[in-house]
């Protein structure tokens, strides 16, 4: 924490909700790397900015389907790739246009 009692650097945070966040804070925003894990299990793990899912990341499902690709201050962009939770590959999709890449 700096003077201002926000926080700095890397660290993990308990919201009262039950979801936790540990990763990077700058003046108090989950800012850099980090993984934000839901109260149902659910979990994101990648770039953040300005508590904003930003970059590279993977979204993991609570029923173990997770979804890879880049985020744009919280919206999908780009290609992502979506898995079941054994890991298969079920589809690509291209975020930018809403078009499926490859099934």
């Amino acid at each position: 924490m700096d003077k201002t009692y926000l926080l700095n650097g890397h660290g993990t945070f308990h919201h009262e909700n039950g979801n936790l966040y540990e990763g990077d804070f700058n003046q108090g925003w989950q800012h850099g790397h980090g993984k934000y894990t839901w109260s149902d299990g659910s979990s994101y793990e990648g770039g953040w900015q300005y508590d904003r899912k930003h970059g590279l990341g993977k979204l993991t499902y609570a029923d173990g389907g997770y979804r890879k690709g880049s985020w744009e201050l919280q919206n999908y962009c780009g290609i992502h790739r979506l898995y079941n939770k054994e890991g298969q590959l079920i589809k690509e999709v291209n975020e930018d246009t809403g078009e499926e890449v490859r099934k």
